[in-house]
C-alpha cells in the first residue's frame, strides 16, 4: 500500500483521567486517491480495558488524495484504575 502512518510523538506522558489529544499523520505517495481503514490496539494488551478511546478515526473509511498527508486525531484518556488493578 502507498501510504505511511505515523504519530507525531515518539513518546506521551499523560495524566490519569486527563485527556490526551495526539495526531497521527497518513501520506499518500500514489497518484491516486486511497481509501483505508484502520483499527484500534493497545499494547500490553492487558492496559487496553483502561484505555478510554473517545474520538478517532479508527473504523470509518478516511481518504487520502494523492501525494497528500493528512493529521488524523485520536483524543483519548487513561482511567486511573490503572494504578489499582
Amino acid at each position: 500500500m502507498p501510504l505511511t502512518l505515523s504519530c507525531e510523538l515518539a513518546k506521551i506522558d499523560v495524566a490519569a483521567d486527563q485527556p490526551v489529544l495526539v495526531f497521527f499523520r497518513v501520506t499518500n505517495f500514489s497518484k491516486e486517491p486511497v481509501c483505508f481503514t484502520t483499527t484500534f490496539s493497545v499494547y500490553p494488551h492487558k492496559c487496553g480495558v483502561f484505555f478510554d478511546k473517545k474520538q478517532c478515526f479508527c473504523y470509518t473509511d478516511q481518504v487520502v488524495e494523492p501525494l497528500q498527508s493528512v493529521d488524523l486525531p485520536v483524543l483519548f484518556v487513561i482511567k486511573k484504575q490503572i494504578f489499582f488493578d
